[in-house]
């Protein structure tokens, strides 16, 4: 009688399962330069407190007695603070409070203005300096393969931050960014000039099932979710329709989307893009089964199919690809053992 095996646990998981411990380790770490530093600092301040009392003690020894006529002697004012009393005067301020001049520099080398990001986000870039903890690794894993003309897509763009990362990890890739709110595109492009970039082509649209005008979203945050049939402020447009206005023949390597549970309704209308596409890296909110389904059932390898979401993180991610052992070989590895 055979003796049962443990299931081997996907990359994916144990990606994930190393997440989790590092983060654990990362606070634990923080921690404890937290309580060095607060001993630290309480000693710092004893230090200081006995060198300002020492310093107004000699400056009251060596200040000889005058005498003045009463009406000429000015009365000291009730609040004076004392030039040692000035000088130690420290502002120490959280960094998520500064204002709109603090730029947050991720480990990628990216930069994003930091009044543009939320608390939220803000508090989880301390835990691990990427704009998304499972989607990041993959994407750039993948614009690693990036070739002269080749094309990647931003469904979703927000503040640029893919859109910027595939700039800098390859100089000579096509990029289209789609961003359907005046607002995040004013966002995206103050990016730009801040990464010194201004080659990424920026289309104020937003990707769905069909071309639709004066579409109502409820927020202009993120997390802002379309709502057809509405009056509204933003358009929409298929990659179907938008696939003729790329320039000549060339391989499109990727598209990232988050398009905040439009997902299923993009690749429904995305049939001219089958097999065309090198990669997908979706963000998914509540159509993963079907999405993953349709991609297999057109040609793809889904390699990544995650709906838990990382703490701090809006959603899961699907990742499909046509060549596993180029861009994913470990998930190549994986399937064969």
């Amino acid at each position: 009688m055979s003796t049962p095996t443990t299931p081997r646990a996907t990359p994916l998981l144990e990606r994930r399962l190393a997440l989790v411990e590092e983060r654990y380790t990362s606070l634990q770490t923080q921690l404890a330069e937290v309580k060095e530093s607060n001993a630290a600092l309480a000693s710092t301040q004893r230090v200081l407190r006995a060198d300002m009392n020492s310093l107004t003690s000699q400056m009251k020894a060596s200040s000889a007695p005058q005498v003045a006529p009463a009406a000429s002697m000015p009365a000291p004012p009730s609040s004076a603070i004392s030039d040692a009393e000035k000088a130690m005067t420290i502002n120490v301020e959280p960094l998520w409070q500064g204002g709109p001049t603090e730029v947050h520099v991720f480990s990628s080398g990216v930069k994003v203005w930091q009044h543009y990001l939320r608390k939220a986000q803000r508090e989880r870039f301390l835990v691990k300096n990427l704009w998304e903890q499972l989607d990041e690794p993959l994407i750039t894993k993948v614009l690693q393969h990036a070739e002269k003309g080749d094309v990647f897509i931003d469904c979703g763009a927000a503040l640029g931050y893919y859109s910027l990362l595939a700039r800098r990890i390859s100089p000579d890739i096509e990029i289209h960014s789609f961003n359907p709110h005046p607002k995040f595109v004013e966002r995206m492009r103050n990016n730009m000039k801040l990464n010194g970039v201004s080659d990424i082509n920026i289309h104020q649209l937003a990707i769905a099932d069909k071309a639709m005008h004066g579409i109502k979203i409820t927020s202009a945050g993120f997390g802002g979710r379309i709502q057809p049939n509405k009056e509204g402020t933003i358009n929409t447009t298929t990659l179907n329709d938008f696939l003729p206005t790329i320039s000549g023949w060339k391989r499109i390597l990727l598209v990232k989307a988050d398009v905040e549970g439009f997902e299923l309704k993009m690749l429904e209308a995305a049939t001219n893009l089958y097999g065309v596409v090198k990669n997908w890296v979706i963000a998914i909110h509540q159509t993963r089964k079907q999405c993953g389904e349709l991609l297999k059932k057109v040609g793809y390898d889904v390699i990544a199919e995650d709906p838990v979401r990382v703490e701090g993180e809006p959603n899961g991610v699907l990742v499909a690809t046509l060549d596993k052992e180029t861009f994913f070989p470990e998930f190549e590895k994986d399937s064969d053992s």
